[in-house]
């Protein structure tokens, strides 16, 4: 009789390992730390390919009476960091981050290479074709919504 109660408890015991094994299959595990490394990248000033946002563009200050006016994207890399956050453009005049406003605060670059990894300083306000416009725009915002969507993406039988 004991050993039958033995048998069973053992066997129920192999069944809750099993059963745990199947919820927590390490590949999830795996594909979650691959989303939120995507995430956290950002953060490093990189994009995922390890570009680092301050090597994919050149920007040339534009100052008036000491201070900073605004800052023009010289170069830019195609595909760079700098271009997928943001859309940012060849000739376009960058004259505010996030809460910071070049003509009354003066401005440094570094402003806006924490704009990339930091929400706190965006969006970028900048000049295009005589128009002033915010970016990210919304529709091209890409790392927040690729955000949700890799969420999504991570959860097991939603897509």
């Amino acid at each position: 009789m004991r050993a039958m109660f033995g048998l069973v408890g053992l066997l129920a015991a192999i069944g809750v390992i099993v059963a745990f094994m199947a919820v927590h299959h390490p590949a999830d595990t795996i594909r979650q730390g691959e989303s939120a490394k995507q995430q956290l990248m950002p953060l490093t000033g990189q994009d995922q390919e390890g570009v680092k946002a301050k090597d994919s563009i050149h920007l040339v200050r534009y100052d008036k009476d000491g201070k900073v006016r605004y800052l023009l994207v010289d170069k830019i890399m195609a595909g760079g960091p700098m271009e997928k956050m943001f859309g940012l453009k060849r000739g376009d005049k960058i004259i505010r981050t996030g809460p910071i406003d070049f003509k009354d605060d003066g401005g440094s670059e570094d402003y806006v290479f924490q704009a990339y990894g930091d929400p706190h300083f965006r969006p970028l306000v900048v000049i295009r074709d005589n128009k002033q416009i915010e970016l990210p725009q919304p529709e091209s915002s890409g790392r927040d919504n690729n955000s949700l969507n890799q969420q999504i993406d991570a959860i097991p039988g939603i897509r």
